[in-house]
């Protein structure tokens, strides 16, 4: 194996294990903070000093993250497209009528006419909006690398405001309906400023998941009709 493709390949595995982690940590912090009173600094370096413990953290982090994102794809965001806060997988539908995806179809297709098995009478094939993706992400090294980052800053941000969504409402009916659940600080905010806080951290962390969500999906297309663009200008004969 390359080094450079060993680079991304850890690349890949640290992205993934950040982007669930993350998601986790902040989930569980908040249910630390929100029930009971925050660890002393004593505490805190006496549990950073286990590593067994600290691993055994970072993999409950990792499964909590993934539940997160379950959590968000199958009963956040359906409801959070029905009142337009995101558009989701609605966004190929936009994105369909952008000048770069029109481009890059048409180029693809005038390549697959050219090529024998076409020629010999097999159909083009009626391309999909993932599927012509998919073919971009192979074309161009570049594109994909860029489609991957912006994927996995999406899941981050949805990861991340989901839980908040859930210690937001976690918070809410503790403060209802059990009051003697929470953890009691001096200094502290009244609830209803915490709550609007932690809704609205969550809401902009899911529209900015939303945003990157869209060029991850749309990005590739630019990069891969460039570079389509470009080897058919090199395989030109000269004047």
């Amino acid at each position: 194996m390359k080094i450079d493709d060993a680079l991304q390949t850890l690349t890949y595995f640290f992205n993934d294990i950040i982007g669930a982690v993350i998601p986790g940590l902040v989930f569980g912090t908040g249910l630390l903070v929100i029930h009971r009173d925050w660890m002393t600094a004593a505490e805190l370096k006496g549990l950073m000093a286990n590593g067994s413990l600290v691993t055994a953290l970072i993999a409950v982090s990792f499964a909590a993250g993934h539940i997160l994102l379950a959590v968000y794809s199958g009963a956040i965001e359906p409801v959070l497209k029905k009142v337009m806060v995101v558009k989701g997988d609605g966004v190929t539908d936009s994105l369909r009528q952008r000048q770069s995806y029109a481009l890059f179809e048409s180029l693809v297709e005038g390549q697959l006419k050219t090529h024998p098995c076409f020629k010999a009478g097999v159909p083009t094939p009626n391309w999909g909006f993932h599927d012509l993706r998919n073919v971009a992400l192979s074309i161009s090294s570049e594109g994909a690398a860029l489609g991957r980052r912006f994927m996995f800053i999406s899941l981050l941000c949805c990861g991340v405001g989901t839980a908040l969504l859930l210690l937001g409402a976690d918070y809410l009916a503790c403060v209802l309906f059990a009051p003697r659940a929470l953890a009691s600080y001096t200094n502290a905010f009244p609830p209803s400023i915490q709550l609007i806080l932690i809704l609205a951290v969550a809401f902009l962390c899911i529209r900015r998941g939303d945003t990157f969500y869209a060029r991850a999906m749309f990005t590739p297309f630019g990069i891969a009709t460039t570079t389509l663009l470009m080897k058919d200008s090199k395989n030109e004969p000269a004047a």
